[in-house]
C-alpha cells in the first residue's frame, strides 16, 4: 500500500514539475512576444496592440478592395473574363 502511495506522489510530483516547465515555456514566448511589440511596433499594452491590429485589419480589407477594383478593372478593359 505504501508503495502504491510513494508511486502516486511521484508521479503527481513529475506532472506538477512538467506543467510548471510548460507554464515557463509559455511566459518565456508571451515575454519575447511583449518585447517584439515593443521594439517593432513600439507598443506598450494589450490595448495598444489590440489599436494596432484592429488599424492593420483596416488597411488590409481597403488593399484588399483596392486590388479587387483593380482586377475587375484590367478584366473589363482586356475582356480576361
Amino acid at each position: 500500500m505504501a508503495t502504491n502511495d510513494a508511486k502516486r506522489l511521484l508521479e503527481m510530483k513529475e506532472q506538477t514539475e512538467k506543467a510548471q516547465r510548460e507554464s515557463d515555456q509559455t511566459q518565456g514566448a508571451l515575454d519575447e512576444l511583449g518585447k517584439r511589440l515593443k521594439t517593432e511596433f513600439d507598443v506598450k499594452s494589450t490595448a495598444e496592440a489590440d489599436k494596432l491590429l484592429l488599424q492593420i485589419d483596416a488597411d488590409l480589407e481597403k488593399v484588399d478592395g483596392e486590388i479587387a477594383d483593380k482586377t475587375k478593372e484590367l478584366e473589363d478593359r482586356y475582356e480576361w473574363n
